[in-house]
């Protein structure tokens, strides 16, 4: 592990986290060390085999604030960037019409992270 962390400069805990999903079926672990061993015997049926990432959950509050406050400027921008785009390209449209454009963007912007 010490080698792949010196050749890829990651972090011990992203690199931890990136190569747990490959132990078991593609790389094998000693138990004991940090020690990873390709498995020579690994084949799949599959061209491309998908690979499950295990999700980052934040260590504490501050750090999950930081992560919502930036989640939070990114829709804001993503929203007024469509605010934008609608209005450039409807010239003139009525009050009631962009509330509803508006709404719709929200609705979006909340449900997926951009």
């Amino acid at each position: 592990m010490k080698e792949i962390q010196q050749q890829t400069n990651i972090n011990d805990k992203h690199l931890r986290r990136a190569l747990l999903p490959l132990i078991g079926n593609i790389l094998h672990k000693e138990p004991n060390n940090d020690h990873f061993y390709i498995n020579d015997s690994f084949t799949s049926k599959q061209f491309y085999i998908k690979i499950k990432q295990i999700r980052h959950t934040p260590d504490n509050n501050k750090e999950q604030a930081a992560i919502e406050k930036t989640i939070e400027t990114t829709r804001r921008q993503q929203i007024d960037a469509a605010l934008v785009r609608i209005m450039k390209a409807n010239k003139t449209m009525e009050h009631t019409a962009l509330i509803i454009e508006v709404n719709f963007i929200r609705i979006h912007a909340k449900t997926y992270s951009f």
